[in-house]
């Protein structure tokens, strides 16, 4: 899922044969003439209806993020509503009988499903360009011109998968990590 208090967006993805497809999607929309109580009531109640209807196994949530740090030890500190809404996502999740993952930061689901460095790329656009270029190489089914925040949320979700896939595979003894690179003149 990708919070927000004035749109959420979430995803849910399906394994298919070791590709990962959109299952279904969406942005949940508030307006702030709702009030704070109306507007998380609102996202709650879809979040729950969505992850009940598509029974989901699995919850993952991007992590409010200010200047490059997680805020707070809570996700009630992270923001005007955004906090708030995180917790909305997160028991949402666990009405639906899920697990739920811990929050997760954009730059650590980005790098999980693949998408390189952006560090060079000043423009916030050519950025979210980029990362929704490597989502929709990871996730089939992701409708041309989908909200930013469905994009979001499917390499949310997509990023869970992996880290499901990776965990059953440590568990299992697979799983080595990343290769090392040799330093030079070794």
């Amino acid at each position: 899922m990708d919070p927000g208090l004035a749109e959420t967006g979430w995803a849910v993805v399906e394994d298919q044969g070791g590709r990962l497809v959109l299952v279904a999607s969406g942005v949940i929309r508030t307006y702030p003439a709702w009030g704070l109580v109306r507007r998380l009531g609102r996202i709650h109640g879809d979040l729950v209806a969505a992850a009940r209807e598509h029974s989901i196994s699995r919850v993952r949530v991007e992590a409010y993020v200010s200047h490059g740090t997680r805020v707070g030890s809570s996700v009630l500190d992270a923001g005007v509503g955004t906090g708030e809404v995180i917790a909305c996502a997160v028991l949402a999740g666990l009405a639906a009988g899920a697990a739920v993952d811990e929050p997760i930061r954009a730059a650590e689901w980005q790098a999980a499903i693949g998408r390189p460095r952006a560090g060079s790329l000043r423009d916030r656009e050519a950025r979210k360009r980029l990362s929704a270029a490597v989502v929709r190489a990871q996730v089939a089914g992701i409708p041309a011109g989908a909200p930013d925040h469905v994009t979001d949320a499917a390499g949310i979700a997509a990023s869970a998968w992996v880290g499901a896939r990776q965990q059953t595979a440590l568990e299992l003894g697979g799983y080595r990590g990343a290769p090392r690179r040799r330093a030079r003149g070794t």
